[in-house]
């Protein structure tokens, strides 16, 4: 599982509790996991989770103006703080941590949402927050999400091949 890095705040080896959501049981769970890597440059985490989850269906060929929903934690008002927010891909074009940029403000909590695609419903991204100059959400699109799972499914053959 993807997560958020929080700009450096989690360490490998990491227990916590997360919230994710359960198609299965049509509601939100808590679900033990623990950091297994940690990628500062895009600011994101890999969980290890001690549940089976359905992995979302990633779509790699988002486009500007692509619409999207983010499905958050925002509204902390809420019994179960679930939030869902509508916006469009702005910008494809990455930057220097391989982030694009949506056309809303991220609400705090939403940094680890996916971003799915209104038209087909597959992740387009995650969110890993909003930028203050410009009040566009940061997102980390699915095609750079797919290159850090092939490299860790690189490294993690070489490690099983060399033992």
């Amino acid at each position: 599982m993807f997560a958020h890095g929080r700009h450096g705040k989690w360490t490998l080896g990491q227990q916590m509790q997360i919230a994710v959501h359960c198609p299965d049981a049509d509601r939100r769970v808590l679900v033990d996991s623990t950091v297994v890597r940690i990628n500062p440059i895009q600011d994101v985490a890999i969980l290890e989770v001690q549940r089976k989850l359905v992995p979302p269906v990633l779509d790699c060929g988002v486009s500007a103006g692509d619409k999207y929903y983010v499905h958050g934690q925002s509204t902390q008002a809420q019994a179960d703080a679930t939030s869902i927010s509508h916006g469009m891909v702005a910008a494809t074009e990455l930057d220097a941590h391989s982030h694009i940029r949506g056309d809303i403000v991220a609400g705090a909590g939403d940094s680890g949402g996916g971003c799915f695609s209104v038209d087909t419903g597959k992740l387009v991204a995650m969110v890993v927050g909003s930028d203050t100059r410009t009040n566009k959400a940061i997102l980390v699109p699915s095609a750079v999400i797919c290159s850090i799972l092939s490299d860790l499914s690189a490294t993690l053959g070489a490690a099983g091949a060399a033992t």
